[in-house]
Protein backbone atom coordinates (compact mmCIF):
# COMPACT_ATOMS: atom_id res chain seq x y z
CA UNK A 1 0.00 0.00 0.00
CA UNK A 2 1.14 3.74 -0.31
CA UNK A 3 0.94 6.52 1.61
CA UNK A 4 -1.02 9.68 1.11
CA UNK A 5 1.89 11.70 0.35
CA UNK A 6 2.37 9.29 -2.63
CA UNK A 7 -0.82 9.06 -3.71
CA UNK A 8 -0.69 12.65 -4.29
CA UNK A 9 2.27 12.92 -6.72
CA UNK A 10 1.28 9.87 -8.90
CA UNK A 11 -2.24 11.81 -9.07
CA UNK A 12 -0.39 15.29 -9.83
CA UNK A 13 1.99 13.64 -12.51
CA UNK A 14 -1.13 12.64 -14.26
CA UNK A 15 -2.31 15.83 -14.17
CA UNK A 16 0.54 17.29 -15.74
CA UNK A 17 0.06 14.73 -18.46
CA UNK A 18 -3.41 15.42 -18.96
CA UNK A 19 -2.85 19.22 -18.97
CA UNK A 20 0.01 19.09 -20.74
CA UNK A 21 -1.91 16.74 -24.07
CA UNK A 22 -4.87 19.37 -23.72
CA UNK A 23 -2.53 22.52 -24.31
CA UNK A 24 -1.09 20.80 -27.34
CA UNK A 25 -4.51 19.79 -28.78
CA UNK A 26 -5.82 23.42 -28.08
CA UNK A 27 -3.02 25.21 -29.76
CA UNK A 28 -3.04 22.27 -32.95
CA UNK A 29 -7.28 23.71 -32.83
CA UNK A 30 -6.52 27.31 -33.01
CA UNK A 31 -3.17 27.26 -35.89
CA UNK A 32 -5.56 25.43 -38.07
CA UNK A 33 -8.69 27.95 -37.17
CA UNK A 34 -7.05 30.60 -38.26
CA UNK A 35 -5.39 29.83 -41.97
CA UNK A 36 -1.76 28.87 -40.66
CA UNK A 37 -1.02 25.44 -42.66
CA UNK A 38 0.27 22.80 -40.85
CA UNK A 39 4.12 22.41 -41.28
CA UNK A 40 4.06 18.75 -42.71
CA UNK A 41 1.24 17.89 -45.24
CA UNK A 42 -2.14 16.12 -44.29
CA UNK A 43 -0.80 15.74 -40.78
CA UNK A 44 -3.46 13.86 -38.58
CA UNK A 45 -5.64 15.61 -35.99
CA UNK A 46 -5.95 15.03 -31.88
CA UNK A 47 -8.68 12.61 -31.53
CA UNK A 48 -10.49 11.55 -28.76
CA UNK A 49 -12.34 7.92 -28.64
CA UNK A 50 -13.98 4.57 -26.64
CA UNK A 51 -12.89 0.94 -26.52
CA UNK A 52 -14.35 -2.05 -25.28
CA UNK A 53 -12.75 -5.69 -25.12
CA UNK A 54 -13.55 -9.03 -23.76
CA UNK A 55 -10.25 -11.33 -22.63
CA UNK A 56 -8.88 -14.11 -21.19
CA UNK A 57 -7.49 -14.40 -17.79
CA UNK A 58 -4.67 -16.23 -16.74
CA UNK A 59 -3.36 -16.71 -12.88
CA UNK A 60 0.23 -17.36 -12.63
CA UNK A 61 1.74 -18.40 -9.28
CA UNK A 62 -0.26 -20.00 -6.44
CA UNK A 63 -3.07 -17.92 -4.42
CA UNK A 64 -3.33 -19.38 -0.86
CA UNK A 65 -6.57 -18.39 1.16
CA UNK A 66 -6.67 -17.67 5.72
CA UNK A 67 -7.84 -21.38 5.61
CA UNK A 68 -4.38 -22.78 3.88
CA UNK A 69 -5.64 -24.19 0.82
CA UNK A 70 -3.74 -23.54 -2.49
CA UNK A 71 -4.64 -22.41 -5.83
CA UNK A 72 -2.47 -22.41 -9.10
CA UNK A 73 -3.28 -22.35 -12.66
CA UNK A 74 -6.87 -20.46 -12.71
CA UNK A 75 -8.35 -18.94 -15.43
CA UNK A 76 -11.37 -16.65 -16.67
CA UNK A 77 -13.34 -14.51 -18.36
CA UNK A 78 -13.16 -10.78 -18.07
CA UNK A 79 -14.05 -7.38 -19.64
CA UNK A 80 -12.79 -3.50 -20.25
CA UNK A 81 -13.82 -0.12 -21.45
CA UNK A 82 -12.40 2.96 -21.52
CA UNK A 83 -12.26 6.32 -23.28
CA UNK A 84 -8.85 8.09 -24.37
CA UNK A 85 -7.16 10.91 -25.88
CA UNK A 86 -4.89 10.90 -28.76
CA UNK A 87 -2.10 13.58 -29.68
CA UNK A 88 -0.24 13.45 -32.98
CA UNK A 89 3.18 14.28 -32.95
CA UNK A 90 3.96 13.18 -36.77
CA UNK A 91 2.70 11.23 -39.45
CA UNK A 92 3.18 7.91 -38.05
CA UNK A 93 3.60 8.54 -34.59
CA UNK A 94 0.59 9.05 -31.86
CA UNK A 95 0.96 9.11 -28.17
CA UNK A 96 -1.86 9.17 -25.83
CA UNK A 97 -3.68 8.21 -22.46
CA UNK A 98 -6.78 6.12 -21.64
CA UNK A 99 -8.51 5.56 -18.81
CA UNK A 100 -11.44 3.09 -17.75
CA UNK A 101 -12.46 -0.10 -15.84
CA UNK A 102 -11.71 -3.62 -15.74
CA UNK A 103 -12.65 -6.79 -14.71
CA UNK A 104 -10.90 -9.51 -13.89
CA UNK A 105 -11.72 -12.87 -13.06
CA UNK A 106 -10.04 -16.25 -12.24
CA UNK A 107 -11.30 -19.79 -10.67
CA UNK A 108 -9.17 -22.30 -9.41
CA UNK A 109 -10.43 -26.50 -8.71
CA UNK A 110 -7.70 -28.26 -6.54
CA UNK A 111 -7.99 -31.74 -5.25
CA UNK A 112 -8.77 -31.68 -1.62
CA UNK A 113 -9.11 -35.01 1.07
CA UNK A 114 -10.90 -33.79 4.20
CA UNK A 115 -12.92 -34.63 7.44
CA UNK A 116 -16.68 -33.10 6.77
CA UNK A 117 -20.34 -33.60 8.07
CA UNK A 118 -21.73 -35.84 5.12
CA UNK A 119 -24.95 -38.09 4.75
CA UNK A 120 -24.80 -41.60 2.89
CA UNK A 121 -27.69 -41.33 0.18
CA UNK A 122 -31.24 -42.36 1.27
CA UNK A 123 -30.22 -41.51 5.39
CA UNK A 124 -30.96 -38.97 7.51
CA UNK A 125 -28.28 -39.32 9.96
CA UNK A 126 -24.89 -37.66 9.77
CA UNK A 127 -21.42 -38.86 9.49
CA UNK A 128 -18.08 -37.11 9.96
CA UNK A 129 -15.33 -39.38 8.01
CA UNK A 130 -12.76 -38.16 5.59
CA UNK A 131 -13.68 -37.80 2.13
CA UNK A 132 -12.14 -36.94 -1.16
CA UNK A 133 -13.09 -34.20 -2.82
CA UNK A 134 -12.37 -30.38 -4.36
CA UNK A 135 -12.31 -27.23 -3.68
CA UNK A 136 -13.01 -23.87 -6.18
CA UNK A 137 -11.92 -20.49 -5.76
CA UNK A 138 -13.08 -18.09 -7.82
CA UNK A 139 -11.75 -14.59 -7.07
CA UNK A 140 -13.29 -10.86 -9.18
CA UNK A 141 -11.26 -8.14 -9.21
CA UNK A 142 -12.42 -4.52 -10.18
CA UNK A 143 -10.05 -2.34 -11.46
CA UNK A 144 -9.59 1.92 -12.32
CA UNK A 145 -6.90 1.37 -15.12
CA UNK A 146 -4.95 4.77 -16.30
CA UNK A 147 -2.51 4.12 -19.81
CA UNK A 148 -0.18 6.08 -21.35
CA UNK A 149 0.44 4.88 -24.08
CA UNK A 150 2.19 5.25 -27.68
CA UNK A 151 1.01 4.18 -31.13
CA UNK A 152 3.32 3.62 -34.31
CA UNK A 153 1.27 3.24 -37.77
CA UNK A 154 3.48 0.64 -39.80
CA UNK A 155 4.74 2.32 -42.69
CA UNK A 156 2.33 5.19 -42.86
CA UNK A 157 -0.64 1.86 -43.50
CA UNK A 158 -3.53 1.38 -40.75
CA UNK A 159 -1.89 -1.17 -39.62
CA UNK A 160 -0.55 -0.16 -35.86
CA UNK A 161 1.34 -1.43 -32.98
CA UNK A 162 0.59 0.01 -29.45
CA UNK A 163 3.06 -0.11 -26.38
CA UNK A 164 1.87 1.31 -23.16
CA UNK A 165 2.39 1.30 -19.11
CA UNK A 166 -0.73 0.58 -16.99
CA UNK A 167 -1.61 1.85 -13.66
CA UNK A 168 -4.53 0.04 -11.77
CA UNK A 169 -6.17 1.29 -8.40
CA UNK A 170 -8.14 -1.68 -6.82
CA UNK A 171 -12.01 -0.67 -6.45
CA UNK A 172 -13.11 -4.39 -5.28
CA UNK A 173 -12.09 -7.85 -4.30
CA UNK A 174 -14.58 -11.12 -4.28
CA UNK A 175 -13.24 -14.00 -3.57
CA UNK A 176 -15.68 -17.55 -2.55
CA UNK A 177 -14.60 -21.20 -2.08
CA UNK A 178 -16.72 -24.02 -2.40
CA UNK A 179 -16.13 -27.75 -1.38
CA UNK A 180 -17.47 -30.60 -3.63
CA UNK A 181 -18.02 -34.40 -3.21
CA UNK A 182 -17.22 -36.45 -6.69
CA UNK A 183 -20.34 -36.96 -8.38
CA UNK A 184 -20.06 -40.68 -8.07
CA UNK A 185 -19.44 -40.43 -4.07
CA UNK A 186 -22.39 -42.09 -1.61
CA UNK A 187 -22.28 -39.32 0.45
CA UNK A 188 -23.60 -35.39 0.07
CA UNK A 189 -23.56 -32.13 2.43
CA UNK A 190 -25.74 -32.02 5.04
CA UNK A 191 -27.47 -29.56 2.76
CA UNK A 192 -28.55 -32.57 0.80
CA UNK A 193 -25.56 -31.45 -2.18
CA UNK A 194 -22.78 -32.29 -3.09
CA UNK A 195 -21.56 -28.60 -3.30
CA UNK A 196 -21.54 -26.49 -0.28
CA UNK A 197 -19.72 -22.67 0.33
CA UNK A 198 -17.34 -22.02 2.80
CA UNK A 199 -15.74 -18.90 2.24
CA UNK A 200 -16.92 -15.63 0.73
CA UNK A 201 -15.88 -11.88 1.07
CA UNK A 202 -12.61 -10.28 0.36
CA UNK A 203 -9.13 -11.87 0.12
CA UNK A 204 -6.30 -10.39 1.44
CA UNK A 205 -3.24 -8.89 -0.19
CA UNK A 206 -3.94 -7.78 -3.40
CA UNK A 207 -1.41 -5.01 -4.37
CA UNK A 208 -2.97 -1.40 -5.25
CA UNK A 209 -1.89 0.31 -6.94
CA UNK A 210 -0.69 -2.36 -9.69
CA UNK A 211 1.54 -2.11 -13.02
CA UNK A 212 2.02 -3.60 -15.87
CA UNK A 213 2.93 -3.34 -19.52
CA UNK A 214 0.52 -3.54 -22.10
CA UNK A 215 1.26 -4.26 -26.30
CA UNK A 216 -1.47 -4.00 -28.53
CA UNK A 217 -1.93 -4.44 -32.63
CA UNK A 218 -4.71 -3.38 -34.83
CA UNK A 219 -5.78 -2.36 -37.93
CA UNK A 220 -7.87 1.37 -38.38
CA UNK A 221 -10.56 1.51 -40.36
CA UNK A 222 -11.18 5.07 -41.46
CA UNK A 223 -14.48 6.47 -42.78
CA UNK A 224 -14.09 10.53 -42.86
CA UNK A 225 -13.40 11.70 -39.20
CA UNK A 226 -14.07 8.29 -37.72
CA UNK A 227 -12.28 5.52 -37.01
CA UNK A 228 -12.99 2.02 -36.24
CA UNK A 229 -10.52 -0.55 -34.88
CA UNK A 230 -9.93 -3.99 -33.91
CA UNK A 231 -7.18 -4.88 -31.56
CA UNK A 232 -5.32 -7.55 -30.19
CA UNK A 233 -3.97 -7.16 -26.23
CA UNK A 234 -1.57 -7.97 -24.12
CA UNK A 235 -1.44 -7.05 -20.54
CA UNK A 236 1.89 -8.16 -18.48
CA UNK A 237 1.68 -7.39 -14.88
CA UNK A 238 5.19 -6.37 -13.19
CA UNK A 239 3.08 -6.40 -9.89
CA UNK A 240 2.40 -9.28 -7.73
CA UNK A 241 -0.68 -9.60 -4.85
CA UNK A 242 0.89 -12.22 -1.65
CA UNK A 243 -0.77 -14.69 0.02
CA UNK A 244 -0.86 -15.87 3.87
CA UNK A 245 1.82 -18.40 3.31
CA UNK A 246 4.06 -16.07 1.69
CA UNK A 247 2.90 -17.38 -2.19
CA UNK A 248 3.30 -14.59 -4.75
CA UNK A 249 0.30 -14.69 -7.76
CA UNK A 250 -0.69 -12.24 -10.70
CA UNK A 251 -3.26 -12.09 -13.48
CA UNK A 252 -2.05 -11.71 -17.35
CA UNK A 253 -4.64 -11.31 -19.81
CA UNK A 254 -5.02 -11.63 -23.71
CA UNK A 255 -8.13 -9.33 -25.07
CA UNK A 256 -9.94 -8.86 -27.81
CA UNK A 257 -10.79 -4.80 -28.34
CA UNK A 258 -12.91 -2.35 -30.59
CA UNK A 259 -12.24 0.89 -30.27
CA UNK A 260 -14.07 4.05 -31.58
CA UNK A 261 -11.90 6.84 -32.31
CA UNK A 262 -13.30 10.66 -33.91
CA UNK A 263 -10.87 13.58 -34.93
CA UNK A 264 -11.28 16.56 -33.51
Amino acid sequence: MINIRQSLRIWTAWAVVLLSLLFHSLASFAQTSVGVPPLIGEHPQPAFGFEVGVGQNSQSGTMECDCGTTFTGGSGTGWSSSAFYELPIGNDFNVGIKAGFNRENTSTITPSTEVVVARLSGSSQDTTLPIQGSRTGSVTLTILQFEPFAQYQILNSNFFLQVGAGISVLLRNDFTQTRQLSSNSPYSFTNGTKSEAIQGGNIGGITSPQFSGLLSAGYNFRFGTISIAPMVNYDYPFSTNSSAGGNNWKISTVSGLIAMKFNL
